[in-house]
C-alpha cells in the first residue's frame, strides 16, 4: 500500500505529530474485531483511526455498528467502509467513533473525469456502467453509481454474489452471468473492482474482460493502482479507449481520509507528487 508513504508525507509537511503504519490483520471477523478493538481501547496508544482494505471493508462496518459509531448514509448504502476515525476529548479518552467510505466519492470523481476526457458530459445520470466484482469495493462503486442515476450491470465469477449485490439496490442495478461482446456495444464505462491484474495478486498478468469485448470506444477504470497501468488498462489504450488508472482514485480517497483524521486537507498536490515519485 502507498498509504504510509502519502500520509506520513502529509503529517511531516504539516508538522503533525502522527505516524501511519501498515498493520496486517488475518482474514475473518474475529481477527479484525480483536485487532481494531485493542487499538481503539489501548490506554496509551492514542490511536486516531485507520484505513481498511481488502478483505475487511464489510468487517469495519460491522465493527462500527457494534461500537455505536457514527455511520454516514454512503457507508450504509455501500454496506462497506474503508476509514475509521477515533475522536478523543481533551482528556485523551475516546469520545466517539466515525465510520466513512472515502472510496465512493473518489471513484465518482474519477469516472466523471473520464467522461469529460472522452468528450462527454460529466453527469453520471443515464450512463451505462459495468462493474466487475461483488466485494466491498464493488459495492461502494455500485452504491455511488446508483445514487447518481447511472445504469449498472454487475458481474462476478460467483454469480450468486453478483445477484445478491444487485438485489440490494433498485431497478437500476442488474446482475449478469457472463461478460461477452455485447458489453462493448451496450456499456459506456467498465470498472474493474477485482484484484485481477494487481502486482502480487492472484492473477497479476491477467485481465478480467475477455478479448471479444471491444474496448476501443469504452472508458475503462481499474481500481488497482499497482501497477499503475494494469494489463486491462494497457489493452484499453492499445485498442483506443480511455483508460483511468486507480492512482487518481487512490489519491482522492486518501486526501479525504487525511482530512477526516487531521482536520484539514494535505498540502495541495502533495499526495500526487508523492505517488509520482522522483522526477
Amino acid at each position: 500500500s502507498l498509504g504510509p508513504k502519502v500520509h506520513n508525507a502529509g503529517s511531516t509537511a504539516d508538522g503533525v505529530d502522527a505516524v501511519y503504519l501498515p498493520l496486517p490483520v488475518a482474514p475473518g471477523w474475529e481477527s479484525f474485531k480483536a485487532t481494531v478493538g485493542e487499538l481503539v481501547d489501548h490506554p496509551r496508544l492514542d490511536f486516531g483511526g485507520c484505513s481498511v482494505t481488502l478483505p475487511h471493508k464489510e468487517n469495519l462496518l460491522r465493527f462500527a455498528r457494534e461500537r455505536g459509531a457514527s455511520i454516514g448514509p454512503v457507508v450504509e448504502r455501500a454496506g462497506a467502509a474503508n476509514t475509521l476515525v477515533v475522536d478523543r476529548g481533551e482528556d485523551g479518552l475516546v469520545s466517539g467513533l466515525r465510520c466513512l467510505n472515502t472510496d465512493v466519492a473518489a471513484a465518482m470523481t474519477t469516472i466523471r473525469d473520464g467522461l469529460v476526457a472522452a468528450g462527454r458530459d460529466a453527469s453520471l445520470a443515464g450512463v451505462r456502467v459495468g462493474v466487475l466484482g461483488a466485494g466491498g469495493v464493488a459495492r461502494g462503486l455500485v452504491a455511488g453509481l446508483d445514487a447518481e442515476g447511472a445504469s449498472v450491470v454487475v458481474w462476478n465469477r460467483n454469480p450468486e454474489k453478483a445477484s445478491d449485490l444487485a438485489e440490494s439496490f433498485g431497478d437500476g442495478v442488474v446482475a449478469v452471468d457472463v461478460v461477452d461482446e455485447s458489453w462493448g456495444r451496450d456499456l459506456d464505462v467498465i470498472v474493474n473492482a477485482t484484484p485481477v491484474g494487481m502486482a502480487g495478486g492472484p492473477d497479476p498478468t491477467g485481465t478480467p474482460i475477455p478479448s471479444v469485448v471491444d474496448l476501443g470506444s469504452m472508458i475503462v477504470m481499474d481500481t488497482v493502482y499497482a501497477p499503475r497501468i494494469t494489463p486491462l488498462l494497457q489493452r484499453t489504450l492499445d485498442e483506443g479507449g480511455v483508460a483511468l488508472d486507480g492512482m487518481a482514485m487512490f489519491t482522492a480517497q486518501a486526501e479525504a481520509q487525511y482530512h477526516a483524521w487531521i482536520g484539514h486537507r494535505p498540502p495541495a498536490g502533495l499526495f500526487d507528487r508523492v505517488v509520482a515519485g522522483p522526477g
